[in-house]
């Protein structure tokens, strides 16, 4: 199983990520924004930040995580690298180990996530989550 790969679209970024959990492919989410945010620059996980999200349903809750990467990376120049997610069926709690996104050169830009071609399921025993970035 592939954690994350990303996808053809013609004037976005699109991603999939899978897990044996929705925690564990919230966290390779996390994992795809950074590679993308950093091309392909490894992040050092010398911060930590904290957060927590609510939603009506997993894809509200996965679109407000992703809303959380952006602002954080944008308000706070947090570059995640790698994350824990836990779920306790009401909200998403994210701890994130990255770096100052001021000391890596030549980030690419996210404006926003969208709904847009979105997807939250299972394929038998793996989470599968697809995003589309606004950039």
């Amino acid at each position: 199983m592939k954690e994350y790969e990303f996808l053809d679209h013609t004037s976005e970024i699109k991603f999939v990520t899978r897990g044996k959990s929705f925690e564990e492919a919230l966290e390779h989410s996390v994992i795809a924004f950074s590679e993308y945010i950093c091309r392909g620059q490894k992040v050092a996980k010398k911060k930590k930040l904290a957060f927590e999200v609510v939603g009506g349903d997993n894809k509200s809750l996965f679109f407000n995580f992703l809303n959380e990467l952006i602002f954080n990376f944008d308000a706070n120049k947090f570059l995640p690298s790698t994350a824990k997610v836990v779920f306790d069926g009401k909200k998403l709690k994210a701890e994130l180990f990255g770096d100052n996104a001021k000391k890596y050169r030549a980030l690419a830009d996210v404006k926003a996530v969208t709904y847009s071609e979105m997807k939250v399921g299972k394929k038998g025993k793996v989470w599968e989550l697809v995003a589309v970035l606004d950039v």
